[in-house]
């Protein structure tokens, strides 16, 4: 996987197909620059109902999410969430 910053919120994981993907859509840059408006504005935390349906199947275990796009283009992601390693993370007992 790729780490690519993709906004002030979260930093984006890219793996190899998604990167061969977006090699793809360089043939039309219309695509191109609404495929990465959208990873920013998920990035920002800017989720709706468009850019953020779960994929059927996927909630019990690890959410999959769907963003639908123009041009009939789709990103599938999943958010990971690991503790940021310069801060510090307290865990209290229940």
């Amino acid at each position: 996987m790729i780490g690519l910053p993709a906004g002030d919120r979260w930093s984006v994981m890219l793996a190899s197909r998604a990167v061969k993907e977006l090699r793809k859509l360089h043939k039309d840059q219309n695509a191109l620059d609404i495929t990465w408006k959208k990873i920013r504005e998920l990035s920002a935390g800017q989720f709706t109902p468009d850019n953020h349906t779960p994929i059927t199947g996927t909630t019990d275990k690890i959410p999959i999410y769907r963003a639908r796009l123009s041009n009939d283009l789709r990103i599938i992601y999943q958010i990971d969430l690991i503790p940021d390693s310069s801060s510090t993370v307290y865990v209290y007992p229940v």
